[in-house]
């Protein structure tokens, strides 16, 4: 019989359905059957398996609650999707707000759900549910159906006040082995008492995993003599994200961009991992691909690729006629006097971290199109990006292993 977990936070933005997909992921990898249901009417988690028509399809958890509140008896696998991985998923779609209104006046209102769950738990290990930022019927009807719950928080004030307070965490961190921080690890935005909490009661045994510490950060472990790893520093991790990247920014233009791919004048500022990556797509897909780049070393490697590739000194030249700017510096490169030059149905996609890499006040000024996406592998490659992690901590766990079997030699 399955375990019932529902990932919850009433605040946005914490990370449920990302939770859900890689616990999910998780299990499925140790031979477990997992069902996912997903109880958010913003259907992410739905979207990151892949399934992108739910908005259109009847085949969702808005159509199972709908019947069992009339009464119909239809049975509950008509609306399973299946996928090989051993993870199935009840989809949801907008028509979940709607149905939440609805239960308010259905008899046993909290046990819907439930009653759906009940002839199908036999058949899972586990079952997830992801749900939706709020504490209404949809999600009541979560808690009652459900065996444990699960409360994914930022390693921020304002996320974890929900669980009280951040110094709650100094009840686990004497007994960790492995610690595993955001990433970034740098928007915690309560330096000061996180700061002090690790400083305090960290113990040297605790294994580190973040991505992007701070200067700050680095040196209270380096000094504690506290072994860390910063994801983004792990080549590997950099090398495999940069494909899920490169996909899920051209899937970003696909959509909001008015112009095609193919024939369409391209910048891409930067020539990382990210940036060679995501020029080589966009290139195969028949873009005319300009890369700007301030080391002669990457214009060279950009060139010898076989794209065009100039300063960014030449940034407002290129600019004119460019349908799509894709930025990856995180410094500000795509300045007013870019901007300016773009066409006002141009489309920027930002995927640098931090604070991005474009003057957003002045291309909404512009009246150009600017969005600032983060996260962008966990938000179209939610399995993949569990696989890439898992195998960086795997990989870090081992050689801290080695090490220690080496020293004790």
């Amino acid at each position: 019989m399955a375990r019932i977990i529902s990932i919850v936070n009433q605040k946005g933005g914490t990370g449920k359905s990302a939770c859900t997909a890689n616990l999910a992921v998780g299990l499925a990898q140790k031979n477990m059957k997992v069902l996912i249901v997903d109880a958010d009417p913003q259907s992410d988690v739905s979207a990151g398996f892949g399934y992108r028509d739910c908005d259109d399809s009847n085949e969702t958890l808005t159509a199972l609650m709908d019947a069992v509140m009339k009464d119909e008896d239809i049975p509950s696998d008509c609306y399973i999707r299946h996928q090989a991985e051993g993870i199935d998923i009840i989809c949801s779609n907008i028509g979940l707000a709607g149905t939440e209104v609805q239960l308010v006046n259905a008899m046993s209102r909290e046990y819907v759900l439930k009653q759906i769950l009940y002839g199908i738990k036999d058949q899972y290990d586990a079952i997830i549910i992801d749900c939706m930022p709020s504490l209404g019927m949809i999600t009541i009807n979560a808690l009652a159906a459900s065996d444990e719950v699960l409360i994914p928080v930022e390693a921020s004030y304002l996320p974890i006040k929900g669980l009280q307070q951040l110094e709650k965490l100094k009840r686990f961190l004497d007994k960790a082995d492995v610690l595993i921080l955001p990433i970034p690890v740098q928007k915690v935005p309560e330096q000061e008492i996180f700061y002090d909490i690790l400083n305090k009661n960290l113990e040297k045994k605790t294994l580190v995993m973040g991505g992007c510490f701070s200067t700050e950060q680095r040196e209270l472990l380096t000094g504690r003599d506290i072994h860390f790893l910063d994801f983004m520093e792990d080549t590997v991790v950099t090398e495999e994200n940069a494909v899920a990247t490169a996909e899920g920014t051209i899937a970003e233009l696909v959509e909001k961009s008015p112009y095609n791919i193919d024939e369409a004048k391209v910048l891409v500022t930067g020539y990382g991992y990210c940036g060679k990556a995501i020029a080589k797509r966009l290139g195969a897909l028949g873009a005319r691909v300009t890369v700007l780049a301030r080391r002669k070393e990457a214009r060279k490697e950009a060139k010898g690729d076989g794209f065009y590739a100039v300063d960014f000194a030449f940034g407002p030249e290129e600019a004119m006629g460019a349908a799509m700017v894709v930025n990856t510096v995180p410094a500000l490169v795509v300045t007013e006097k870019i901007i300016r030059e773009l066409p006002r149905d141009a489309y920027i996609v930002d995927i640098a971290s931090g604070e991005g890499g474009t003057d957003f006040a002045c291309a909404r000024e512009y009246g150009i199109h600017a969005d600032h996406v983060l996260g962008i592998p966990g938000k179209y490659a939610p399995k993949e990006s569990a696989y890439i992690l898992e195998r960086s901590v795997e990989r870090f766990i081992l050689k801290e292993k080695q090490g220690e079997m080496s020293d004790g030699f």
